[in-house]
């Protein structure tokens, strides 16, 4: 076996390709385009007292105002509506500003005879999104001042009140329709929020938040819009904003009309643009007749599809009270200009506006190959601005019409970097079929002073949807979509069924063949039947960059049967290549965006198969293998993530799923995330990730050891001590005493927090290590030593002899002997040689036995002084002990957080592991681990093996379960240490023992005899 196995540098590999994927999702963000919100007067903030204010110290209730309208809210008088603002994860009461400070200049402005009163509360700046246990306290507190702002008002006036959440605030404004009356909370609109599940699942008590407010928001009546800032939000994956147990109205922010911009996870809070448009929601979605928030769901519901969704320029009001088709109009016969142009492609360019109202007449022509149109309006601010109408009637040699019906209300208002811009996309034989008697399509210019530009496109629909097959994951050169487009088209549209992965991604390039005019302008957009997520690329002279085409949302298993387009709406005086590239980086970026929290159940996957190898190591060989050596072969996938596959699939069964805990890979699946090669490729990177820590740990044990011992005096003497050598001193006694430290973390357990005694424990297991194999250094060192003097003291007196052999030699050759004398002499001297060779044949072995004997006594000497079994037993163990601490971090930034109001944490999600991980530091850092001579090994290897196959399947998405999982392993390995019986032998054994092991019984012998000599 060499150094490292095949698997391992394979995974070595896969973790670096899974590193540079998190490098580019760490820089894979649009420049902020988002204008800053400003405020005509200082902001202040009035706080609100409530009668259960000594319940919670933390939290406060306070009322925004500006300026002069301080004063009534500080003698708390409200006329308005009331919305409440509340915050998200560390998130400040003071974010409701920007929303509150355009609402007021707007209700200024448009003296629409009614206004908004913000309220926000004050959360603490707690950490909401990382520990659940906040999250019921907070709307508790949330409800008792909805209560309280209702009570501020008149008792004549509408009892309700709008919510307005971000982040983990969202979540919270969704938990309070589990509290409050549906129709207290008409509306409640949510920024950044993660309805469907947060972005880790790290306690028990966020998974019963989420698991209540499913089950009951499925019966609300409230309205419920919900705002995603897309790819440049970090914290907040797109796909977990939706919700989708829940009717509600999502829509990401690059898809949202006048807006087309990515936003963070805190910028969404202040982009002028979006706030301008939620502020018009805000103000269309009130009932005139109450002047309070309409209650009507499905009018709720209209008015922000409109302004979030489809927003063609025309006043909501007016688009549902009334039926443009059914509607005419009367057109004007005073001083105007009719024009018809019979080309079928043409541009209406006026560069210095329009003097007199214009009428551009565009006849409806019988011909198939002609039947759609596509009209392009540059600059043309009216709302109502396209007709169909019939020319009957005759001015002035030419056929006019004298009225037309609506088809404004057909446009949309799309995306461009110059001038504002309306599409219309037309049937016109479909028109015709309704309306047979429509003659003309009419395009109404009213005087301005403004540069206006039309843009008129006939065309046959086969000719500009095209259906492409994108390319393949290791396609690496372009594929072209269009070779060259049609002369003066305006329009086109790629439609792409393969592209229903969140982590396809490709690059689209337009690339301008010719052009007649230096300027230019084209726009790509991904249109996506599902979800809202539309995203948009501008194409100009300045700007040929690729287009970036990927999804916000995977398709859904059982949606829409639509698919993704690419819609092209290019410049006519223009001509231009249209193709397609794979981005294999792309979507390695994607994968670390997506999956990254998957691979910590992966980890300690990893670490507990290794760790069971030790184990099983133990009782087969009685020694503890090196973490490397047995992870070189006792952790390959090959049967193990097929088997984890087959279970989650087995559990996933509507049958089962409903008696059962569904595994988490079947909420993977249904958000559509999962995919072939996924379990492999999270596996192997987390194999990546063990060694290399491993790696690095082992390093700083061995030669870093001074410096985190000298690092810990310092700390400790700044903290506690005042002197460095008292602290040296301190951490001696601690080391050779490491029950006080476990009794310590006892108690601070049961008065502080779960989480800190696991993070101390953590650092103090670490010195230990350090400890360890600093000792085992040492005796390393001396053994090598002794070594080599053994190997010195042994040559030369094998040199002495050889010498003196020599010289015996040549005096028996030198001796003189007479002939007579020399016969009866060979005779006596080959009687006493035969008697001498047997002597000294067995004085040779005696000697060779005694050598060997004294080979393996030195040898099983090394071997007890170089014994290690405890430092590899133990590392394994720390390793785990660190991932415990790692997920009990959330927990000690709360505690630390409210550590003035309280120094107790509760509720603490990290009290029980914190406790028995304590309880149990105890043996484990004061007994000589490993024992080898007890038995259960094999039974503790398989308990080991299940739960390596219960963290794959339940912990992959609900991380909190790695707690347990981890405690129960070290509960089980220590209680096993401890209560184990040893290993027995029956006396018939022992016979046969002795009579089949003859040399053993001579070298034990012999060592004997060497021992008394």
């Amino acid at each position: 076996m060499g150094v490292v196995s095949g698997f391992i540098l394979s995974s070595v590999i896969v973790t670096l390709a899974y590193l540079f994927g998190i490098l580019i999702f760490l820089k894979d963000h649009e420049v902020n385009r988002c204008e800053m919100t400003y405020m005509y007067e200082y902001p202040q903030f009035v706080h609100i007292k409530l009668d259960t204010d000594h319940r919670f110290r933390k939290y406060g209730l306070y009322a925004y105002s500006e300026g002069r309208f301080t004063y009534n809210a500080r003698n708390m008088k409200f006329t308005g509506i009331p919305i409440l603002f509340i915050p998200g994860n560390a998130g400040s009461y003071r974010q409701v500003r920007s929303l509150a400070s355009v609402c007021l200049r707007k209700s200024l402005d448009d003296r629409s005879g009614f206004h908004f009163d913000f309220f926000a509360v004050n959360l603490n700046n707690e950490f909401s999104g990382l520990n659940g246990a906040l999250l019921q306290e907070q709307t508790e507190y949330v409800n008792k001042s909805v209560y309280q702002i209702l009570e501020l008002y008149p008792k004549t006036r509408p009892k309700n009140i709008v919510l307005f959440g971000h982040s983990m605030g969202g979540v919270i404004a969704r938990g309070l329709l589990t509290v409050l009356d549906n129709s207290i909370v008409p509306l409640i609109i949510t920024l950044a929020a993660p309805h469907s599940r947060p972005p880790l699942m790290l306690d028990s008590y966020m998974l019963d938040y989420y698991h209540r407010i499913r089950t009951v928001n499925k019966a609300v009546n409230s309205t419920i819009v919900s705002l995603s800032g897309g790819y440049n939000d970090y914290l907040i994956t797109p796909f977990i904003t939706t919700a989708r147990y829940l009717d509600s109205l999502h829509v990401f922010s690059p898809s949202v009309p006048l807006v087309w911009l990515p936003m963070d996870h805190l910028c969404i809070l202040w982009c002028k643009q979006l706030v301008l448009v939620i502020a018009r929601g805000l103000f269309d979605a009130v009932d005139f007749n109450t002047k309070q928030m309409s209650h009507d769901p499905e009018f709720l519901r209209a008015v922000f599809y409109h302004h979030l969704v489809n927003n063609n320029g025309i006043k909501i009001r007016k688009s549902i009270q009334s039926s443009h088709l059914t509607q005419s109009v009367m057109f004007a016969r005073g001083r105007s200009e009719w024009i018809e142009n019979l080309q079928k492609q043409y541009t209406i360019s006026l560069a210095h506006g329009v003097q007199q109202m214009q009428y551009h007449m565009l006849r409806i022509l019988g011909d198939t190959d002609y039947r759609y149109l596509t009209i392009v309006a540059l600059n043309v601010d009216v709302v109502e601005w396209v007709f169909a109408c019939s020319a009957t009637q005759l001015q002035e040699q030419r056929r006019i019409c004298s009225d037309g019906i609506h088809l404004s209300h057909f446009t949309e208002i799309w995306p461009s970097i110059r001038y504002r811009r309306k599409l219309l996309k037309l049937d016109t034989q479909e028109l015709k079929r309704h309306y047979t008697e429509l003659t003309h399509v009419i395009v109404r210019l009213l005087p301005t002073s403004k540069p206006v530009v039309i843009q008129i496109d006939r065309y046959f629909e086969p000719d500009r949807k095209l259906t492409v097959k994108t390319p393949s994951w290791f396609s690496f050169q372009r594929q072209l979509l269009l070779n060259q487009t049609h002369e003066k088209s305006l329009y086109y549209e790629i439609i792409m069924p393969q592209l229903t992965h969140v982590i396809q991604v490709y690059k689209v390039y337009v690339d301008l063949i010719k052009c007649s005019s230096k300027v230019h302008h084209a726009t790509a957009s991904l249109k996506v039947p599902w979800g809202n997520q539309n995203t948009h690329k501008h194409f100009t002279e300045e700007d040929i960059h690729p287009f970036q085409i990927r999804l916000h949302n995977s398709r859904p298993i059982n949606g829409v049967n639509e698919s993704a387009s690419l819609q092209l709406t290019l410049d006519p005086l223009c001509q231009y290549s249209v193709s397609i590239r794979y981005d294999i980086l792309g979507s390695m970026g994607q994968i670390a965006r997506i999956y990254t929290p998957l691979l910590l159940p992966n980890i300690v996957a990893v670490l507990l198969l290794t760790f069971r190898n030790q184990i099983l190591g133990i009782e087969a060989t009685g020694r503890c293998s090196m973490f490397f050596k047995v992870a070189q072969f006792g952790i390959k996938p090959y049967y193990l993530l097929p088997m984890v596959k087959l279970v989650s699939r087995g559990l996933s069964c509507k049958r089962l799923s409903n008696s059962w805990v569904a595994p988490d890979w079947h909420v993977i699946t249904e958000e559509g995330n999962d995919f072939l090669l996924l379990p492999l490729i999270l596996y192997m990177s987390s194999v990546g990730i063990v060694w290399s820590a491993a790696l690095v740990l082992s390093i700083s044990l061995i030669f870093y050891e001074a410096t985190f011992h000298k690092l810990a005096c310092k700390i400790l003497a700044r903290t506690m001590m005042g002197s460095e050598k008292l602290s040296g001193w301190v951490l001696s006694v601690l080391h050779k005493l490491p029950g006080i430290v476990a009794i310590m973390l006892v108690l601070l357990s049961i008065t502080t927090c779960g989480g800190l005694s696991l993070c101390i424990g953590c650092i103090f297991y670490f010195l230990k290590l350090t400890q360890m194999s600093q000792d085992y250094i040492e005796q390393l060192v001396v053994t090598v030593l002794k070594y080599f003097a053994r190997q010195f003291r042994r040559n030369p007196t094998s040199d002495v002899s050889q010498n003196t052999h020599e010289d015996d030699t040549q005096k028996e050759g030198s001796s003189p002997q007479t002939e007579e004398g020399a016969e009866i002499e060979n005779k006596v001297e080959n009687l006493v040689a035969m008697d001498n060779s047997s002597s000294e044949e067995s004085k040779v072995e005696s000697d060779q036995t005694d050598e060997k004997s004294i080979e393996n006594r030195n040898q099983m000497e090394e071997s007890r002084v170089v014994n290690c079994d405890d430092i590899f037993f133990h590392f394994s163990i720390f390793m785990m002990w660190c991932i415990m601490a790692g997920l009990s971090v959330p927990s000690v930034l709360t505690w630390a957080h409210n550590f003035k109001y309280s120094t107790m944490l509760q509720p603490d999600p990290s009290f029980v592991p914190g406790l028995l991980l304590s309880i149990c530091a105890l043996p484990l850092w004061h007994m000589d681990l490993p024992k080898t001579e007890i038995c259960g090994y094999s039974y503790l290897g398989q308990i080991l093996t299940l739960l390596v196959g219960v963290t794959l399947i339940y912990s992959s998405v609900f991380l909190h379960r790695l707690n347990y999982i981890i405690t129960s392993v070290i509960v089980l390995v220590t209680c096993h240490q401890m209560l184990a019986s040893k290993y027995e032998f029956s006396d018939d054994s022992d016979i046969n023992d002795s009579t089949t092991t003859g040399p053993e019984t001579e070298t034990s012998s012999s060592d004997v005899k060497a021992k008394l000599e």
